[in-house]
């Protein structure tokens, strides 16, 4: 599951506008190492036996690059991607996969959720903020990408948004 999966990872963050790159065994090891953090769940959308989407959450406690931005940080989970096959988007499989991680997290105990995005993916901010998420800080970060065939590590501007479950 875990090759299927970081194969469509990949294909989906190789397109516009992300352009990412990752190393070798790169997705595969942030997907393993984020199932072994606590509460880690990988909610999987599958078409015909095919993985079409997926979306990746655990405890926010995990991610002290973001820790200084809430209190009681230990009753939040962390949103960590989401990501669906192109010809399935527009479709609700996205909202289907935030809806399952989100039951997921209030059933383990969890009142909010973070979840970090770029600036230039408006409809996932859209989409957390017709979940009740607002925007509470913005966040510097470089991105390794493709851009006119040659791999380059540009800046990369992310909002990180914050609900209650």
């Amino acid at each position: 599951m875990i090759i299927e999966l970081s194969a469509l990872y990949r294909t989906c963050f190789a397109e516009s506008p992300w352009f990412e790159v990752f190393g070798s065994g790169e997705v595969e090891e942030d997907l393993l190492s984020a199932l072994q953090k606590r509460d880690g769940v990988i909610v999987l959308a599958e078409k015909d036996g095919k993985i079409i989407g997926a979306s990746v959450g655990y405890a926010f406690i995990h991610r002290t690059d973001m820790s200084d931005l809430i209190e009681n940080s230990d009753r939040v989970y962390y949103y960590a991607e989401l990501f669906v096959q192109n010809q399935y988007r527009g479709l609700g499989v996205a909202n289907m996969l935030i809806a399952e991680r989100e039951k997921v997290a209030r059933q383990r105990g969890y009142l909010a959720a973070m979840v970090r995005t770029s600036v230039v993916q408006q409809i996932i901010q859209d989409i957390y903020s017709g979940r009740g998420f607002r925007v509470i800080a913005r966040q510097n970060v470089m991105s390794d990408k493709v851009i006119d065939g040659q791999a380059v590590r540009v800046p990369d501007e992310r909002v990180i948004m914050h609900g209650a479950l």
